[in-house]
């Protein structure tokens, strides 16, 4: 059962200077699958009889006969070896499946041709914890999909948790959640795609307007991986928190603009991406705005080249006492790109620490009813904020902008800037830096 945890609520702000917070993250009481009830079945027992350590037959035949044999409440046993597999493992509803230890239980794949799935959890399916295993591969194709929970249509797939998993050389997705709800993804290990390019080399992606209340925490993305989560096609209501995404090649967290919406991500440190930390909209051919309602706060950002974007007409955004350092480009970036004459409407930006990047807080598009308020905003190469002459309306106010190389560029004075320090201390009174997740 999950409960938002009282130290959080205790420390977090509300939101849109005042209100109430917005509705984001999950929406009922989270719901893991029911433990372990019944009998372990050992993978290489008899009648099974997997060959750890042979790679000249296929283990998944005998991994899928044991799950066969298994019954509700059993759960299936991999002692530490390497596994072979040429086909894919097929869970089934009630039956767990754990290894020995995460580092010594390895699951290999060698698929001769692309398109295949080291494992697949059949849309429907439910109450399956999958855990303390590696999913690798040797094949002249690595998998597709090393984990494929639920498809784009049909019934809907629950009470899922994957925890304690490495998974290392793959395709195009890790661990793909669709038509899924009460999913866990937990303490796992993403890195070392085979391929980056447009579609390929994400670590987690959950979507698909079914899918909600989702959650994922505690892993480690990265290196060389493209989006490290994404969220996409209107899924809603998950939580993204307390994850490592490092040198990733797009942005990080990304809401990849097909109307996901009231997800909140929170807690994340992200480190040394080519692109934004946390994305929300995307400029694909295929994409463009997110949905309402997303709250991104708390997270701690470093050596990104920006820290938050969003763009392409994207509305209600709540962005919230995030820690932004050492970017190359932006701090926080609301801009136009592709989509033309529609405005960022109701974009919160409150309590942010943006330092030592080359901009602070640029507003480069129209954006009715702006909030930037009480942000520390210093030490910056060219400015603290900058918006267009199409910002008006805007409410800037309570910020610290002082050394900066210019405080504040204002397009239009047709808002409220007021109570903004540009001449105090550059020193912030704490390291934050402390609040980097190990």
């Amino acid at each position: 059962m999950y409960m938002r945890p009282l130290c959080f609520l205790l420390a977090l702000p509300l939101a849109a200077s005042g209100g109430t917070p917005p509705d984001a993250g999950l929406s009922m009481t989270f719901q893991l699958p029911a433990g372990v009830t019944g009998s372990t079945i050992d993978v290489t027992a008899a009648p099974y009889n997997a060959t750890p350590g042979n790679d000249s037959d296929d283990d998944a035949v005998a991994i899928n006969a044991a799950i066969a044999a298994a019954s509700s409440g059993d759960e299936v046993y991999f002692p530490d070896g390497v596994y072979h597999i040429g086909t894919r493992i097929d869970p089934v509803s009630g039956v767990s499946i754990r290894g020995q230890s995460e580092s010594g239980a390895i699951i290999r794949a060698g698929f001769s041709v692309t398109g295949e799935e080291s494992l697949m959890v059949p849309a429907g399916s439910s109450d399956i914890t999958i855990s303390n295993l590696t999913f690798d591969s040797d094949g002249s194709e690595a998998p597709r999909f090393v984990m494929e929970i639920g498809l784009n249509s049909g019934p809907l797939t629950e009470r899922i948790h994957i925890h304690d998993v490495t998974i290392d050389t793959f395709r195009e997705r890790g661990i793909i959640v669709r038509t899924g709800r009460h999913i866990k993804i937990e303490d796992c290990t993403i890195r070392n795609a085979t391929a980056l390019s447009g579609g390929e080399g994400y670590g987690v992606t959950i979507q698909q307007s079914g899918s909600d209340n989702n959650w994922v925490t505690g892993c480690t993305i990265g290196p060389v991986i493209r989006h490290g989560i994404l969220l996409q096609f209107s899924t809603h209501h998950n939580l993204v928190e307390l994850n490592n995404l490092d040198q990733n090649t797009e942005d990080a967290i990304d809401l990849h603009g097909e109307d996901e919406y009231s997800n909140e991500i929170r807690f994340n440190t992200i480190t040394d991406g080519d692109r934004s930390a946390i994305g929300v909209g995307n400029t694909g051919s295929t994409h463009d705005k997110s949905g309402p309602n997303n709250w991104i706060h708390n997270n701690t950002v470093r050596n990104c080249l920006d820290g938050i974007e969003i763009i392409e007409g994207t509305d209600d955004v709540f962005v919230e006492d995030n820690d932004i350092r050492h970017c190359t480009n932006y701090g926080i970036r609301i801009d136009l790109f592709n989509v033309v004459g529609d405005p960022l409407e109701n974009i919160s930006v409150t309590g942010n620490t943006i330092l030592d990047c080359n901009r602070g807080i640029l507003v480069d598009v129209e954006a009715p009813n702006l909030v930037v308020f009480d942000n520390t905003v210093t030490d910056n190469t060219s400015y603290g904020i900058e918006t267009d002459s199409s910002v008006t309306g805007y409410s800037i106010t309570f910020n610290n902008f002082s050394c900066n190389g210019t405080p504040a560029i204002l397009g239009s004075a047709s808002g409220t800037y007021t109570n903004n320090n540009e001449t105090g201390s550059c020193t912030l009174n704490v390291d934050l830096d402390a609040f980097l997740v190990d």
